[in-house]
């Protein structure tokens, strides 16, 4: 399994568009400042449209299933990890992506499930014993194992969809293929 992560083109775009409103701002420019705001979400859009179509054509082509968390309240877990951190989570539009996935997969007729993503972070995806997080990085006190913390978090959501997919008939048994994209 090799995961792909994407969104690191649209923190890019908003920490530019952060630090140009912050310039202007300084300068006392308010009207190019408003002026930059259209440019910042049509470029984002952009990108979420881009991403959410090659997603959904991944799946369309190897005639998958897609697997999302359900994002309710994912605002409110970056709590206490910085200003920086708390704002760079609150700029991505985690909903405006996934209201994206679902209308291009129902427009190829590729099925979505979403899935709760409670202690997916924090359960190890091998043996389902709880570990801990430290830098990016998921250690696991069962069975020792070191993983990407993201990927684990992945791997977790995904077996609860192929779980959920099979209950829902959407896949026969036998016939899963798991490839995580984070």
């Amino acid at each position: 399994m090799h995961p792909k992560f994407y969104g690191k083109e649209v923190r890019c775009i908003r920490a530019h568009f952060f630090r140009l409103r912050r310039t202007l701002q300084k300068k006392g420019a308010y009207g190019a400042v408003k002026k930059i705001g259209s440019h910042e979400k049509r470029a984002v859009n952009n990108y979420l449209h881009v991403y959410a179509k090659r997603i959904v054509e991944e799946a369309f082509r190897t005639n998958s299933v897609m697997v999302v968390g359900k994002l309710k309240g994912i605002r409110m877990r970056g709590g206490g990890k910085g200003r920086v951190f708390q704002r760079r989570l609150s700029s991505f539009p985690f909903y405006r992506f996934v209201e994206y996935l679902n209308y291009k997969a129902a427009w190829l007729g590729v099925k979505v499930i979403e899935v709760s993503e409670a202690w997916a972070s924090q359960t190890c995806h091998n043996c389902g014993c709880k570990g801990f997080g430290f830098g990016g990085y998921f250690y696991c006190s069962g069975c020792g194992h070191e993983y990407n913390a993201d990927y684990n978090g992945v791997c977790n959501i995904l077996k609860r969809g192929i779980g959920q997919a099979l209950s829902q008939g959407l896949l026969r048994p036998g016939t899963v293929h798991q490839n995580p994209v984070g």
